[in-house]
């Protein structure tokens, strides 16, 4: 668990950066702001995909098996909702509403994404804390009594078989290509500049779509526990 913890650190930095950079391009340079975005997005992006690993190894380490299923169920249902939430927001014409009211769209998207970043760094804390605090409650201090069997990791692991997960890596691959054959179509092919009719300010109807996406997978992800014990 503890040799998690330092990576979540490291990616959540580099994540947040990433998100400053952004913010800052054009002050940084007027000539190369357009390539200094296009890095610092990848930068970015390539945080929030390795933090995966480190977190769902972190999941699997603190779960007994009766509880893995329904915490790596709660962690993708998660994932979602803060995609979500991004979505809507990104959707939704804040400038016809509350603090954002009458403000340019520049203001409003450097807010949020200011607000990205205060919630990485926030979430980030929170993660190593809760971890030092299991760490802490799964191996209290021991005497100097501990014996060498103490310590002994088992040796009886099963070995890695490739034919059982092929078809799961499969899966995986085959969802990512049609995940991104749907971000195109809204982006792409609906466009980001089009509103739904008849809205206020009028909603981004590509990012409503995508909005749409993700609260299926969280109502999935929420789900799948329940459909595996039905399901046996």
């Amino acid at each position: 668990v503890g040799g998690r913890l330092p990576l979540i650190v490291v990616l959540s930095l580099t994540s947040v950066a990433g998100i400053l950079v952004m913010l800052f391009a054009e002050k940084i340079t007027q000539t190369h702001a357009a390539l200094i975005c296009f890095v610092s997005f990848g930068i970015l992006d390539i945080s929030h995909d390795a933090l995966l690993t480190p977190s769902r190894a972190f999941i699997t380490d603190t779960s007994t098996p009766t509880t893995k299923e329904t915490h790596h169920s709660l962690f993708s249902s998660a994932q979602t909702a803060g995609r979500l939430c991004a979505l809507t927001l990104g959707a939704l014409p804040l400038t016809h509403f509350g603090i954002f009211h009458g403000s340019d769209e520049a203001i409003v998207f450097r807010s949020l994404m200011s607000a990205a970043a205060c919630v990485v760094a926030v979430s980030c804390a929170v993660s190593v804390l809760c971890g030092i605090w299991f760490l802490r409650q799964s191996h209290p201090p021991t005497n100097s009594t501990t014996t060498e069997a103490d310590t002994t990791l088992p040796t009886d692991a099963p070995a890695f078989d490739w034919k059982s997960i092929a078809p799961l890596i499969t899966l995986q691959a085959l969802g990512w290509v049609g995940y991104m054959v749907v971000c195109f179509y809204w982006t792409e092919y609906v466009g980001v500049t089009e509103v739904l009719s008849g809205t206020k300010g009028g909603v981004r109807t590509a990012l409503a779509g995508l909005a749409v996406q993700a609260l299926c997978g969280c109502l999935s992800g929420a789900l799948t526990p329940r459909l595996n014990t039905a399901l046996g």
